[in-house]
């Protein structure tokens, strides 16, 4: 009997188990869950945070389906660690667990940002619930939150926090996918209003130290100001990664996959948070839901070797309400060499967009109020239309669908045409009476 072990609390690692399980039924697979609760969807804290859901509503699946599908979940001894050469898991009780093989999709531990003061109280992550939960119950004591996040999840929790009445202090450094919503322009239209309801951004910026005794009470930045907080939020914190030491992993410390979700090791795979491929990193990057589910659906597939229906990918989108400020972001906004990025206002100022192409197909979009022109984007992004020479009229204050694909329609039948249409010859004809000083090119015949 095969067995498999499985580490982590995110919705991939669960569809991969429940996709094996439809073809398995005889292996004996355990799941490993460190945080000591049954696994969430992260992608639901900014709803939690806003009270727009209870808290139950985090966690899935429900605790039934592991019963159903002979789970045996671990739930009281964290993974302390794993030798790939014995194919071993070992936990801090001394409990050593043999594995066939091992599905990894998040790391035991995340640490803080190392700077100085982070051993202060009032310091949280943002990718554990635990965290979350002290945050929901601390937060009706809290006047001003300081979120240092380079991530949409991170400006979603903003949102959240900003509709509790919250002064918020958002830190950034510029360089990722936020990076066209802070151009100093569009800051200066969209967010510098946004100051005066207590929500302010710092660009460019990250926090070099936590100020305060035992609590925290103020930042500093890298910029030189300091700024009275009460509570301070860290996006991205560094995961530590000690149990996965024999793993070779990049220098972000991710587990390098390939196209079948393998590491270099032979029957260790890796997905979700903890993984990364050079096509898709920014996917792993965020927690969406939907495209958690396709990999861990598909993991689970290429594991048994089994020919599933071909999914169509999940097309990631996202809506950030900040007070008057509407944020629409649209399939894969990825910083890469191949991409080609246009910006700029529409609508007569009064909104702003970020296109993304690929070998002009459109890619992605970030749009700042006018998400109406959303259903267009996503039609152009799932048709993967060839939009050469129409990327212009992607930023025409009234965005027609038919019209720009009427056009793009009229312009292949051209240049069909044209190829089909045949070529003019020229002939060179000569005569007995061409004069001395006559150019032999004077007597080329257009036939």
């Amino acid at each position: 009997m095969k067995k498999i072990i499985a580490i982590g609390n995110s919705p991939d690692v669960v569809k991969a188990i429940e996709t094996i399980r439809q073809n398995d039924q005889e292996s004996e697979i355990f799941l490993f869950l460190n945080e000591g609760c049954y696994p969430y969807r992260s992608d639901l804290f900014a709803s939690f945070l806003a009270k727009d859901i209870p808290g139950k509503d985090l966690f899935y699946p429900s605790k039934n389906f592991f019963t159903t599908q002979k789970i045996n979940v671990i739930l009281d001894q964290k993974v302390s660690r794993i030798n790939l050469k014995r194919k071993r898991v070992y936990t801090e009780n001394k409990e050593q667990f043999e594995f066939d093989a091992l599905i990894l999709s998040d790391v035991p531990e995340h640490k803080l940002p190392d700077i100085k003061g982070n051993n202060k109280t009032g310091i949280y992550g943002l990718q554990r619930i635990k965290d979350i939960e002290k945050i929901n119950e601390l937060i009706p004591l809290t006047d001003s939150v300081t979120i240092q996040s380079d991530q949409i999840s991170g400006l979603k929790i903003a949102s959240a926090l900003a509709k509790r009445e919250k002064e918020i202090l958002y830190v950034c450094s510029s360089k990722n996918i936020l990076d066209p919503l802070f151009q100093e322009d569009v800051i200066n239209k969209f967010f510098t209003p946004l100051e005066e309801k207590g929500f302010r951004i710092f660009t460019q910026n990250e926090i070099i130290e936590i100020l305060g005794d035992a609590d925290a009470k103020a930042i500093r930045l890298k910029s030189g100001k300091v700024l009275a907080t009460s509570m301070i939020l860290f996006g991205e914190g560094h995961e530590d990664l000690r149990v996965f030491s024999e793993l070779p992993l990049t220098r972000n410390g991710k587990v390098c996959i390939d196209k079948d979700f393998k590491s270099s090791f032979s029957d260790v795979f890796a997905v979700g948070r903890l993984s990364v491929s050079e096509t898709d990193e920014w996917r792993r990057s965020e927690d969406d839901f939907d495209i958690l589910q396709n990999s861990g659906k598909k993991l689970g597939e290429l594991y048994q070797g089994v020919e599933g229906e071909e999914d169509k990918p999940a097309l990631r989108e996202e809506i950030i309400d900040i007070f008057d400020v509407k944020i629409h972001v649209l399939g894969d906004n990825a910083l890469s060499e191949e991409c080609e990025i246009e910006k700029r206002f529409i609508c007569d100022d009064n909104g702003y967009q970020t296109l993304y192409f690929s070998q002009n197909n459109l890619i992605g979009a970030i749009v700042i109020n006018a998400s109406e022109r959303m259903d267009v984007f996503r039609r152009f992004i799932v048709e993967k239309t060839d939009l050469s020479h129409k990327k212009e009229m992607l930023f025409e204050s009234q965005l027609d669908f038919d019209r720009i694909s009427a056009g793009i329609q009229t312009e292949h039948r051209l240049e069909e045409a044209s190829i089909d249409a045949p070529s003019k010859k020229f002939v060179n004809v000569s005569t007995p009476n061409m004069l001395p000083d006559q150019e032999e090119s004077d007597l080329l015949t257009d036939y």
